[in-house]
């Protein structure tokens, strides 16, 4: 896999080819804020340096060093807004190098509204997962057979 790849924007900031507002940086991991924060204000990008297109193709290293400075930049979200939550997503559909998107959950965030919007439509469905369609799912995750 290429350490980068041309045409990510990602891997153009992790260069110094294009402009960011960094959080944390170290030698594996950059963390910068969001220029076009979805969810909330202070919304934050955690980066490996080593161009991945999907989350799952990190090496275990780079996972643990990864989540490592989440941390560290929550704690500063948390810090810097007080909030007392922060969220996490690792979906990256806009930018097809890996990252995780930190923000503070402000109880009135999108993700807070759709959060809540799920809740209320599972308390009037009121309807667990038969015990077939775990069955169903269990073996699609795990390969085994529940026999």
């Amino acid at each position: 896999m290429a350490e980068f790849s041309p045409d990510c924007i990602f891997c153009k900031i992790i260069k110094g080819e294009a402009n960011s507002r960094k959080i944390y940086e170290d030698e594996k991991i950059l963390a910068i804020l969001d220029i076009v924060p979805r969810f909330a204000e202070g919304q934050c990008l955690i980066i490996p340096k080593r161009h991945v297109e999907y989350f799952y193709d990190l090496n275990d290293d780079e996972v643990a060093r990864l989540f490592k400075v989440v941390k560290i930049v929550a704690n500063k979200i948390e810090q810097a807004f007080g909030r007392g939550n922060v969220a996490m997503l690792a979906r990256g559909r806009t930018v097809s190098h890996a990252h995780i998107i930190l923000f503070p959950s402000t109880g009135e965030s999108v993700l807070d509204k759709f959060m809540d919007s799920m809740r209320a439509y599972r308390i009037l469905l009121t309807e667990k997962s038969s015990n077939e369609d775990l069955g169903f799912m269990w073996e699609k995750l795990t390969g085994a057979s529940s026999g």
